[in-house]
């Protein structure tokens, strides 16, 4: 067995250092800004984010522009829009021009939630990055593109 170089015990440290935190912080945000009630019912931060992907698009989005701004499959663009569906946040209508396409809206009832936590969330954002000066945030945003793009090459090196 290889032993690990000091430089790699201490990336990996680095790493699994910043996912905990991340999770950390991740479960403070959810908690500000989702009420325990649905969050014990599966609405986590990743159907909040959907829907804020939703609102940022002029006309409404298909799944496959979803899919596309998100990085997922279609198949995942569609479980999430399905189950926001389901729950009344989202509603999906054929394409005046195009029958083969769907493309979803939000509703009234997510309208009004992302309104209603749109503060909690600002209030857990603000938080969060309390103290980290715009410097480190470009950095660490900088760190965080190279670690992505470093992964993305390893993945099509060997087979994971």
């Amino acid at each position: 067995m290889k032993r690990w170089g000091i430089k790699r015990l201490s990336g990996a440290l680095a790493f699994i250092t910043l996912m905990g935190i991340f999770r950390s912080a991740g479960y403070f945000a959810v908690s500000k800004i989702i009420p325990k009630s649905m969050r014990s019912s599966g609405f986590g931060i990743f159907k909040i984010f959907f829907m804020n992907c939703v609102a940022l698009f002029e006309d409404a989005p298909t799944i496959r522009d979803m899919s596309d701004l998100l990085g997922c499959s279609h198949q995942n663009a569609k479980q999430i829009l399905t189950k926001l569906e389901k729950q009344g946040f989202v509603e999906v209508q054929q394409d005046l021009n195009d029958k083969r396409k769907q493309r979803m809206i939000l509703t009234n009832k997510a309208i009004e939630f992302r309104r209603h936590y749109d503060a909690s969330s600002e209030e857990a954002m603000q938080f969060i990055f309390e103290g980290i000066s715009r410097e480190e945030l470009v950095t660490t945003i900088s760190v965080f593109t190279r670690l992505n793009k470093n992964v993305d090459q390893l993945k099509g090196r060997i087979e994971l």
